[in-house]
């Protein structure tokens, strides 16, 4: 039996076309978002206007423009459950990005440590992450869910 050359070489394409589908999206499926859960530029966090959080629209996203979230039912030192790191996603440090202490929203922009020697970002001490189900940029489903536990870092609120 004789193989035909243009076959095999369409069978090998399709075979990697195949593969390289298969681990972008299973891995989607574990951050939706990116297939990494920390930045590759700068700046760290950015404020965006985002008209679906109502009255208090300005608030705190990474520098893809995904909403960034803290945890209202902890101390800000303390550590998640892992129960709840299958929502939230911890916003991890990429150290080849410094922080600029000059701007006064990054000025309030520091690391915590984690267990494994990883570090997260933080925003006025308080961890922040991501939420599983934002699966595109402006996307803020995890904004006050969790009877209010879970919000979006909002900025500049005014009073009332």
């Amino acid at each position: 039996m004789k193989i035909n050359k243009k076959t095999v070489a369409l069978l090998i394409i399709a075979a990697g076309a195949a593969t390289a589908f298969w681990i972008l999206y299973s891995s989607r499926d574990e951050y939706p978002l990116v297939l990494s859960n920390t930045p590759s530029r700068g700046p760290v966090v950015e404020a965006r206007t985002n008209p679906k959080l109502g009255r208090y629209q300005t608030h705190l996203t990474d520098p893809y423009g995904r909403t960034l979230y803290i945890s209202l039912d902890r101390c800000p030192d303390s550590t998640l459950r892992s129960d709840c790191l299958d929502d939230w996603i911890p916003y991890l440090v990429n150290p080849d990005i410094p922080l600029d202490k000059t701007d006064p929203i990054l000025s309030q922009v520091s690391t915590v440590w984690l267990p494994n020697n990883i570090h997260q970002y933080t925003y006025l001490g308080w961890p922040l992450f991501y939420y599983r189900n934002d699966r595109n940029t402006g996307d803020v489903k995890g904004h006050n869910i969790t009877n209010g536990n879970w919000v979006a870092v909002l900025l500049h609120a005014e009073a009332k």
